[in-house]
């Protein structure tokens, strides 16, 4: 959803404001919906109220069915009183790193909007969205540039790792200076609250921003609170080592996750990415992006690393893509989960779609279901014993009986859509739609 235009120094600021009308006993969505109310509120009141709106809403690919249907749900409600006759929903949620790719390859499209990035046909482009509680990122190879086009390489991924968990570190970091260099009595006084008051001085508004592979140590003043009878000893230092500390754990897993999508590029195409693009809030980071840049070149000499992108503006243009051809086309994407029916009774898997399977992104992408996979139920329905796996390696941890009526003639096949976020398909025999239902669950 499209977000203010306050720092984030003056959101952090506001948030009170914000959470002091949410009754804290309340579900998630109930919450959720009071929150994204409280946002829309403050956006919308710039605007013409008279204006059509639609809203466009990314989330973290890492995100599983049911938190996409409770967020729906939170911005649906009447508590966040957003929907109404002239605001709508985007048909569909995208993948954040979808979105940071149709934000980039339309600027390329466009130049001057985007400095420093000029693709060509058979380009690949692997994205790396760096935000505030996770990573996402995927990968594309450019199939022509009039009109720009693109085909997706393989499935997004995310991993817990964002500037939020920097956070984490450094209060773990801060405790740990003040046990070991202040007094016992000092420390027994200090409150969660002296602590984030500190820290958002020392490190929010300062090193978070500012580190970098060139940064030296820094020394503090120390706060009243935190010195006590010490008054000879009034300052913290912070080294570079520290820091480096801090950053490294969160920084080393997206280094390792880009180097491992490299080397799927690699293995999909036969040859080295062409560029790597850094997104989000916390890819304009120095020190991410000079380890970044570092492990790009130890991996791939000649692949391109460029700065920052916007996710919010990709949102955008993705609405806009299912209305008209102003933004870049994707034509496949790669399958994000597994599909199949089981054959005879306890026997193998028939996959339909494998995950990181190439299906069209402009068209039904049929796939035929075998003879033998077909049971009976002694009500007379015919029944598939239906297989779903969310990633790879995973267990198949859906297995439920797919009944449906049989039509008159043709063979039996099932129609698969990606979306990006959501596997959607239907049922057909011969030219006929079939109306199907899931049964019980049942072991696998």
């Amino acid at each position: 959803m499209a977000s203010s235009s306050m720092s984030p120094e003056e959101q952090r600021t506001d948030r009170p404001t914000v959470l002091a009308g949410i009754d804290f006993g309340t579900t998630a969505v109930g919450a959720s919906s009071k929150y994204l109310g409280e946002l829309w509120k403050q956006f919308h009141e710039s605007l013409d109220k008279d204006t059509n709106f639609e809203i466009a809403v990314t989330v973290p690919a890492i995100w599983p069915e049911d938190a996409r249907e409770r967020l729906l749900r939170a911005l649906r409600s009447r508590s966040a009183n957003i929907l109404g006759t002239n605001v709508h929903l985007a048909q569909n949620l995208v993948m954040e790193s979808e979105a940071a790719a149709i934000a980039l390859l339309s600027a390329s499209a466009n130049p001057g909007t985007l400095e420093g990035l000029n693709f060509n046909a058979k380009d690949t482009v692997i994205i790396c969205d760096c935000g505030g509680g996770t990573t996402d990122l995927i990968s594309f190879q450019v199939r022509s540039m009039e009109p720009l086009a693109v085909r997706e390489i393989s499935p997004s991924k995310c991993i817990y790792a964002g500037a939020a968990l920097l956070d984490d570190g450094f209060m773990k970091l801060l405790r740990a200076k003040t046990r070991a260099e202040r007094s016992k009595n000092v420390v027994k006084d200090l409150t969660d609250k002296n602590y984030d008051k500190f820290a958002d001085d020392i490190w929010h508004n300062n090193m978070k921003k500012k580190h970098s592979v060139n940064m030296e140590g820094q020394i503090f003043d120390l706060p009243l609170k935190f010195i006590g009878k010490q008054v000879d000893q009034s300052t913290m230092e912070f080294t570079a080592a520290d820091i480096h500390g801090v950053f490294d754990p969160v920084v080393n897993k997206i280094t390792t996750l880009i180097e491992s999508e490299m080397a799927i590029v690699r293995e999909e195409t036969g040859e080295q990415a062409t560029h790597v693009v850094i997104a989000g809030g916390f890819g304009r980071n120095s020190y991410l992006r000079h380890k970044i840049a570092d492990k790009v070149r130890s991996v791939s000499p000649v692949t391109r690393t460029n700065q920052w992108i916007s996710v919010a503006r990709g949102a955008v243009l993705h609405a806009i893509q299912t209305k008209s051809q102003s933004a870049p086309s994707i034509e496949a994407r790669a399958s994000g989960e597994s599909y199949g029916v089981g054959i005879g009774n306890g026997g193998f898997i028939h996959w339909l779609v494998r995950w990181g399977d190439e299906l069209s992104a402009e068209g039904l992408n049929p796939r035929p279901v075998p003879p033998e996979a077909v049971r009976h139920s002694p009500d007379g329905r015919c029944f598939l014993d239906w297989y779903r796996v969310k990633g790879p390696g995973a267990k198949a941890e859906i297995v439920r009986p797919l009944y449906y009526r049989n039509a008159v003639g043709g063979d039996l096949r099932f129609d698969f859509n990606w979306d990006g976020t959501k596997m959607h398909y239907v049922l057909c025999q011969g030219n006929q739609q079939l109306k199907w239902a899931l049964g019980e669950e049942y072991a696998a």
